[in-house]
């Protein structure tokens, strides 16, 4: 299973207007699934190449990056209800520079942060610890309206 596909493991996370994480504990458990969908070649190292690989799928038009419409309309596309944690995902993903495109510099930056040991790799322990202490975050959100009008995408319908 890809990692795109590891987005239907948080359908039941967006929930009304606000974001129900807590269907998602254990947390170590959910992360240690995505974790295992996401090692395509499953030799148990997480490499950037095959992290930058898995937004692929993303890039509607094939331009070589990733915007905010296409990432969560794709995220729409396979679960209506992951609309609001599409756009804090987005937020994590897009930090080098924070432009609303996703590039191979923000796969880059984003890998890195994975990395806790800075070893170039990203193991499994690392990636459950970052993602647990993620979703323990989330349980204080609510609506995500990345600072605009929910008319421009915090509403917690697919646009």
């Amino acid at each position: 299973m890809r990692f795109h596909t590891c987005v239907l493991l948080l359908a039941l996370v967006g929930i009304g207007a606000g974001i129900n994480v807590l269907l998602l504990k254990p947390y170590d458990v959910t992360a240690a699934h995505m974790y295992d969908s996401s090692d395509s070649n499953h030799d148990g190292i997480f490499t950037l190449e095959e992290f930058a690989a898995e937004f692929k799928v993303y890039d509607i038009n094939h331009d070589g990056a990733v915007t905010r419409h296409e990432y969560t309309a794709y995220v729409c596309f396979l679960s209506p209800t992951l609309y609001q944690i599409s756009h804090y995902m987005y937020d994590e993903y897009d930090i080098a520079p924070a432009d609303h495109h996703l590039k191979q510099a923000d796969y880059s930056a984003f890998y890195h942060k994975l990395d806790a040991d800075h070893d170039g790799t990203v193991q499994r322990s690392e990636w459950i610890s970052w993602w647990s202490q993620k979703f323990a975050s989330l349980e204080t959100a609510n609506a995500h309206t990345h600072g605009q009008a929910d008319s421009i995408h915090g509403n917690h319908h697919c646009h």
